[in-house]
């Protein structure tokens, strides 16, 4: 089941809306999962 991996989706849109808060955090994956959206959901 897709629930059990644990999968996540990040919408291009959310990278646009939220590009200048993930800039500040520099270099780095730390921003994308927090806002990234489960699949499981």
């Amino acid at each position: 089941m897709v629930a059990e991996l644990g999968i996540r989706c990040l919408p291009y849109g959310e990278l646009k809306a939220h590009r200048d808060a993930i800039a500040r955090f520099g270099s780095g994956l730390k921003p994308i999962p927090a806002i990234s959206r489960s699949l499981a959901a």
